[in-house]
């Protein structure tokens, strides 16, 4: 049984008892750049930063194998764990200097196709709980212009996240690094190295109670696996499994590999997340 089947199936049988996870793949569709993969006709965020440091020291400009050679020369960004950490810590000291940098990925971005499809997932009321770790407004302005679905609460900072309660009703979006539009977003290896107590304290309660579905994201950042792996260890959640979802081309990686083993959950391989949500919504 392929991945679309899978979550079809699941989706049908516990409707409305699962939450999704939106990595920064789901954003990929609207023209917003990965952390640190470089797409066709769409250099990663890392890239950008690799040749904006450089001419900002007043370097000429250079072809893509010296500029990478600079780098390793000079012992920056060479370490693939920490590489979009490392590089954000290049063009900014502060939440707020790489707020500035960062927005120009993120200003005039309309939602795409995958933002779409979850706002379709919405309104048929198969998910109305959304994490992200995405710094754009893209789920929230694709439900708010759905035009069916109920105006979605939503958190983006670790004091309202309280705000959001598990029974009322209507689509809640949790972003838990923060949204680009403040300058509290959390972005480096430090600052992701935990959740705020709020911010963990939320994720625990809704994972007790209902499935998770993960697209788009990698598990590269501490602060949200290492909660995922204390659920393990503590029991009593993901009462209804963990899908991860993973590009069939990029196998996942060995901490999440042992995570969802530890949890009883699935390694769903897909083609993307576009095409993936797109077999929901025609099925569902």
């Amino acid at each position: 049984m392929d991945a679309e089947d899978h979550l079809v199936s699941r989706f049908n049988l516990y409707k409305g008892k699962y939450c999704l996870f939106a990595g920064s793949g789901i954003s990929v569709c609207a023209g917003v750049p990965l952390a640190t993969i470089d797409l066709l006709d769409l250099p990663s965020i890392v890239t950008h930063i690799q040749k904006d440091f450089h001419a900002s020291l007043g370097h000429p400009p250079v072809k893509e194998e010296d500029l990478l050679a600079w780098y390793a020369d000079q012992k920056l960004l060479q370490e693939p764990e920490t590489l979009y950490s490392d590089a954000l810590n290049l063009i900014g000291d502060t939440p707020r200097s790489r707020q500035h940098y960062l927005r120009h990925f993120f200003d005039g971005k309309r939602p795409g196709s995958c933002h779409n499809s979850l706002a379709k997932l919405v309104e048929r009321e198969f998910i109305q709980i959304l994490l992200t770790t995405n710094f754009d407004s893209l789920i929230e302005d694709a439900i708010r212009g759905n035009g069916h679905c109920l105006t979605p609460k939503v958190a983006a900072h670790t004091d309202n996240i309280v705000d959001i309660l598990l029974t009322e009703p209507g689509p809640k979006v949790a972003k838990l690094h923060g949204d680009y539009l403040f300058s509290d977003i959390r972005n480096t290896e430090e600052e992701t190295r935990t959740l705020t107590e709020n911010m963990r304290n939320k994720l625990r309660a809704i994972l007790a109670e209902r499935g998770l579905i993960v697209i788009g994201y990698s598990g590269s950042d501490n602060s949200i696996m290492s909660v995922f792996e204390q659920m393990t260890y503590d029991e009593g959640f993901f009462p209804y499994g963990l899908y991860w979802c993973y590009l069939d081309t990029h196998p996942p990686r060995p901490r999440v590999e042992s995570l969802v083993e530890k949890a009883g959950g699935k390694l769903l391989p897909i083609l993307s997340a576009e095409s993936i949500l797109d077999g929901l919504c025609r099925r569902l």
